[in-house]
């Protein structure tokens, strides 16, 4: 029996300096590529999550500066106006 558990583990041996893999080594690497593979859905997922965060702030930041804009504008054209009412040199003596 031990002479058999010898040649074995020789076999074994020169098979792996031959770069023959074995079946467990197989199945833990195919393990470990699933965890991976897992891991990198999680990790997708997490970043597209992200993404659409970001997206609608940018939204957000685009639609409050037009916001923004059109009330400065809105505004000076008010100004504007009240500067060429027909009362208009009473009230820039004013200003």
């Amino acid at each position: 029996m031990e002479r058999m558990v010898g040649q074995n583990n020789r076999l074994v041996a020169r098979l792996a300096r031959a770069g023959v893999t074995l079946r467990s080594d197989v199945r833990r690497h195919e393990r470990a590529i699933t965890r991976i593979e897992e891991n990198l859905a999680e990790a997708t997922d997490k970043l597209n999550g992200l993404i659409d965060i970001v997206d609608k702030s940018e939204k957000w930041q685009a639609r409050a500066e037009e916001k923004l804009a059109r009330s400065i504008n809105s505004r000076r054209e008010r100004r504007r106006t009240w500067q060429r009412s027909p009362t208009s040199s009473t009230r820039s003596s004013i200003l």
